[in-house]
């Protein structure tokens, strides 16, 4: 009994005089179209195992890519952060430097004061002294606080150019830091 079975690519009908071949499956073709169709899927296999490849070179070269930029990013973000703390420090630095002016120029001004009545007239110091009372106990009382006025007034002042030197130095730095294109170096 002829074989009535088709080829699942042509459709033509088998004959007993060619070669057949099925797969799994359970479709049956002439032997030349499953030659022809078995090296096709081989070539495919290559191709697409060659693209494969293509892909992972340059998901590799990508992820290297990334990786570096990453690299850069954290350098920049520490190096940023190092600047932040140094700015916030040199900040208030200055608010105390600001502070101890403030209070050494509130400090100078009742000095100045105590050096109008130093260099005042001899009525003013005799008020001064009617007020401590009379005696010699009164008058070396008086003698010994005008001279720790003297010396107190002396080392403020001195105290007060230093702060005002300092203060005067870390607003250049504060103004240099500011302007600076350059990134701090640590």
């Amino acid at each position: 009994m002829p074989l009535r079975a088709q080829c699942t690519i042509c459709s033509d009908f088998f004959d007993s005089s060619q070669s057949i071949s099925a797969i799994f499956c359970g479709h049956v073709f002439h032997e030349a179209w499953y030659v022809l169709f078995n090296r096709m899927a081989l070539l495919e296999q290559r191709q697409t195992a060659d693209n494969l490849r293509e892909l992972l070179q340059n998901s590799k070269a990508s992820l290297s890519a990334i990786e570096k930029s990453l690299g850069e990013s954290e350098l920049l973000c520490s190096t940023l952060r190092k600047q932040n703390r140094f700015l916030e420090n040199q900040a208030q630095e200055a608010k105390k430097a600001r502070e101890e002016t403030r209070q050494l120029h509130q400090k100078l001004k009742n000095l100045e004061k105590l050096n109008e009545l130093f260099q005042s007239k001899d009525s003013d110091v005799e008020e001064m002294v009617h007020d401590m009372g009379s005696g010699r106990n009164a008058v070396e009382q008086l003698s010994m606080y005008c001279i720790s006025l003297r010396r107190e007034y002396e080392r403020l002042k001195h105290a007060h150019q230093t702060s005002l030197e300092e203060n005067r130095r870390t607003h250049r730095e504060l103004h240099t830091c500011s302007t600076s294109d350059q990134p701090f170096s640590f």
